[in-house]
């Protein structure tokens, strides 16, 4: 087996075995094969060190679409409420801005239904709001004003704090409740205060239109 003494190098550096280099290739490049993906991107790191990073197959399924490789754009999807809304409170939260433990009307006050008055900012971020898993309202509402709304008439489906359900709604009105507190939307304030200063400038909402031609394919909707 011959390995491009910079993988070596570089695996051994990060302490992994150089063998597990052609053994991820063979395994990513079998599920493209089987139609899992049309492309995907890989990074491996350990203890500080990247050892090992590639595209493989395309953006999209179109034969003709670029290679996918190691500066594709991707969407993260549901990683956003990690990634983004999440590091954005705890930055509010750690500046003396927010406070987890109070309820999510303390901050937006249109949150006034009777069943959801008392929910904390924590019961959301732990997903235990009591919200529904999930409801079409993308297909008839539209903006932050309609969504809230929305969110504050719909029932509960539970007693909040009593059980954990994933729910877009709880990360939706994070990102209003980070909107209200700053004053900035939720893409400004992380790109200004998460992405730029660590260096993650191909992260971001709203993609630049230069980057057009990196971005991976998502779904079909």
């Amino acid at each position: 087996m011959n390995l491009d003494p910079a993988v070596v190098a570089a695996m051994n550096k990060a302490g992994l075995d150089p063998a597990l280099a052609p053994t991820l290739d063979s395994i990513i490049s079998a599920a493209i094969q089987d139609g899992a993906a049309s492309g995907v991107a890989l990074a491996v790191g350990r203890n500080g060190h990247r050892a090992y990073m590639r595209g493989y197959g395309r953006l999209d399924w179109d034969s003709s679409s670029s290679p996918a490789n190691d500066s594709s754009i991707w969407d993260m999807a549901s990683l956003t409420k990690v990634v983004a809304t999440t590091t954005a409170l705890m930055l509010l939260e750690e500046s003396g801005q927010l406070d987890i433990d109070l309820s999510v009307a303390s901050y937006l006050p249109e949150l006034n239904a009777p069943d959801k008055a008392a929910i904390t900012v924590r019961q959301l971020l732990t997903h235990r709001g009591g919200f529904e898993a999930f409801a079409a309202l993308y297909k008839n509402f539209r903006g932050r004003e309609q969504y809230l709304d929305q969110i504050n008439a719909r029932p509960l489906t539970s007693t909040p704090g009593t059980k954990t359900v994933y729910s877009d709604w709880d990360f939706i009105l994070l990102g209003l409740v980070v909107e209200r507190i700053t004053g900035s939307t939720l893409d400004a304030f992380t790109d200004a205060r998460v992405y730029k200063p660590i260096g993650m400038s191909d992260t971001r909402f709203l993609p630049a239109v230069e980057m057009k031609g990196r971005i991976a394919f998502t779904e079909v909707d």
